[in-house]
């Protein structure tokens, strides 16, 4: 799904997302089926060398965003 169309219809909140939002989210917004995850990997693009799941400790990768819609 594009972010933009997601920022139109209001799921990141009522008004304009931050501009910090805005550099971090990029452009392409993937959301996988309850229970999965997803892997993306195109082999002629790029070698994968998975060393572990999202883990840093700078606030940059603590402090992320919540997101919550309603059920």
């Amino acid at each position: 799904y594009k972010v933009q169309d997601y920022i139109d219809q209001g799921y990141f909140g009522t008004t304009q997302p931050s501009q910090t939002f805005l550099a971090r989210v990029g452009n392409v917004l993937i959301l996988p089926e309850p229970n999965e995850t997803v892997w993306w990997h195109e082999y002629s693009k790029f070698a994968m060398h998975f060393a572990g799941h999202h883990g840093g400790l700078t606030p940059a990768e603590m402090e992320i965003p919540l997101f919550v819609l309603p059920g």
